[in-house]
């Protein structure tokens, strides 16, 4: 399989990274769209003769202000709120106050999650965070010269709705890496199992999983090690959150999301103004409210094309289309 920024398409020749700039190219060949590539962006003109970019998953048809908000995890949240949605309550610190966002913490009780304000993909973000020493860890490990958001942590699956003028084109799960103990194998053996058959599958997006760092810790945390034998039916997490770039796996659920979840994404959709493509992430637990925990104005369109379970949808064909027509 393919590293995580390099894609060959299914009947597409081009190498192009990353999966999402790759996907978006094959639908304007299927149309027989001319573009030009000019550094990071594909540029064509619309059918009004309107020129239309899109780059690292961001397009020409949100307003740079609306993108502005949404790279501003506070701002987010305000927005939502007027929107009528759920979103976890939080506070923004400079890297240098720990301390105060130790105290803001405590006050919030835990569990509380740790992340960068404008953070992308996951990367330093820690959930879960269930006393000092757990949290003076986290701290640790920002990156310097960052601003820090600390909000409570929300239980729920984890969902993500892509949502195009409004309107919710598709609803995915992300589950976090898991293998199945079959009563005989180690966890690093099913680990191996797993990593086959992605490598097998020809799925572009759904990466190896390594043991190693978050992968280790969290088996610890769990009483486990690599060279366990679990019991048969046993189903094992691998790593807390279920970011498909660190191994977690795509379930489409765009004809049966829950209700909850499908509400949330309608009202957070039209939240901020001008921001025509968005994809939304979701935490929700049946019985509760879902919550809202971030407005991303560069959704991804791999994890709708390639989920591991599930019907693919083809947000790129609507996104070309809107952008054709604009």
């Amino acid at each position: 399989m393919a590293d995580y920024n390099e894609y060959t398409l299914p009947g597409w020749t081009k190498k192009v990274r990353p999966a999402s700039k790759a996907i978006f190219m094959m639908e304007l060949d299927r149309r027989g769209v001319t573009y030009e590539l000019n550094g990071p962006r594909v540029e064509f003109v619309s059918r009004r003769g309107k020129r239309a970019w899109f780059a690292y998953s961001t397009t020409s048809l949100n307003k740079r202000s609306a993108n502005q908000i949404c790279q501003n995890k506070m701002r987010t949240k305000e927005y939502l709120r007027n929107a009528g949605t759920h979103t976890p309550p939080g506070m923004t610190f400079s890297r240098q106050d720990q301390q105060k966002a130790l105290h803001f913490a405590q006050t919030l009780g835990y569990p509380v999650v740790v992340k960068p304000v404008d953070g992308v993909a996951g990367r330093h973000v820690f959930s879960d965070i269930n006393s000092e020493d757990s949290f003076a860890a986290a701290w640790g490990q920002q990156p310097e010269e960052q601003t820090i958001l600390v909000e409570k942590h929300v239980e729920g699956d984890d969902y993500r709705a892509y949502a195009l003028d409004g309107r919710i084109v598709a609803i995915a799960r992300r589950d976090p890496p898991s293998v199945l103990a079959d009563g005989h194998s180690t966890i690093a053996e099913l680990i191996a199992a797993l990593n086959k058959q992605r490598r097998a599958s020809g799925n572009p997006i759904h990466t190896q999983v390594k043991i190693e760092g978050v992968v280790s810790d969290y088996l610890k945390r769990q009483g486990l090690s690599s060279d366990r034998v679990c019991e048969e039916g046993m189903r094992l997490l691998l790593r807390p959150n279920a970011n498909i770039s660190t191994g977690g796996a795509v379930c489409d659920v765009t004809d049966d999301a829950p209700e909850p979840v499908v509400e949330a994404a309608s009202k957070a959709a039209t939240a901020v103004p001008g921001l025509r493509v968005v994809g939304l992430d979701i935490l929700y637990t049946e019985g509760k409210p879902a919550h809202v925990l971030e407005m991303n104005h560069n959704p991804m369109l791999s994890i709708h094309h390639f989920p591991w379970v599930g019907q693919p949808r083809d947000v790129a064909r609507d996104l070309v289309e809107a952008m054709l027509a604009h």
